[in-house]
């Protein structure tokens, strides 16, 4: 939505290998990054961020009983097939940040005009939680064991709470202040704040090369050290 304005979207290509999306209603051309639209009617205006979450479809059910789920009867079924994040790489031969590897996926964290990339075999090592400060903001980031993976404020009721895994259930964290255990979602589910949602931070997984190229300034959780020990997803054979 732009304005009062319901927008449909198809893809238009790629910029520096990362997708350019385009409106049907004007024609205006986004980056998928940013949600800002470059050329066109819209030039300039940038969409509004929302939480996406990659899980698998157990995890959903469990969550979400309720829920419903898009058709695969579109009329290109024959385009579908299996996927592994990560093993379709695209970036180009002009790609300089070689920090990580090219495809390896990371959790892109934006903050007060600042960004840092959380990649995801890290924060696994970690039990699947980074505690940290992005723009002078305290956060959390959770990564559980399907690579689902968000940020969320670490601040509750003008507190900062720290967080560690779960002694006995992956996927789930405690805070070290009241004991109370929290999902993937940010959502305290048993304890002294059961029922209290963390406030989203802008976050999104992705690949390292996309991130990197968008964000040419941006910060990367951990050592140099830790770095070099990155791996990303084995490249699929059809792609590159």
């Amino acid at each position: 939505m732009v304005g009062n304005h319901l927008l449909e979207f198809e893809a238009f290509g790629l910029h520096e290998g990362v997708l350019l999306m385009y409106d049907r209603q004007t024609g205006s051309v986004w980056h998928h990054f940013n949600g800002e639209a470059r050329s066109g009617h819209y030039n300039g205006t940038t969409l509004d961020f929302l939480p996406v979450q990659m899980m698998q479809w157990d995890q959903w059910k469990s969550l979400y009983p309720d829920t419903v789920i898009l058709s695969d009867n579109t009329g290109f079924q024959h385009h579908y097939r299996p996927i592994t994040p990560g093993s379709a790489d695209g970036s180009t031969s002009a790609f300089v940040d070689h920090r990580l590897p090219s495809n390896a996926l990371v959790l892109g964290v934006q903050a007060a005009g600042e960004t840092k990339a959380y990649p995801q075999q890290l924060v696994d090592e970690a039990g699947g939680v980074a505690n940290d400060t992005v723009g002078g903001q305290p956060i959390v980031v959770f990564f559980d064991t399907t690579g689902s993976g968000l940020a969320y404020s670490a601040e509750v009721e003008g507190e900062v709470l720290e967080f560690t895994p779960h002694q006995t259930q992956a996927g789930l964290w405690k805070d070290s202040k009241t004991g109370t255990v929290w999902n993937s979602t940010g959502l305290g589910i048993l304890g002294e704040l059961s029922g209290t949602q963390l406030g989203w931070v802008t976050s999104f997984v992705t690949e390292w090369y996309g991130w990197a190229e968008y964000h040419t300034a941006t910060d990367i959780y951990g050592t140099s050290a830790d770095w070099a020990r990155v791996v990303g997803p084995a490249k699929d054979q059809f792609c590159c």
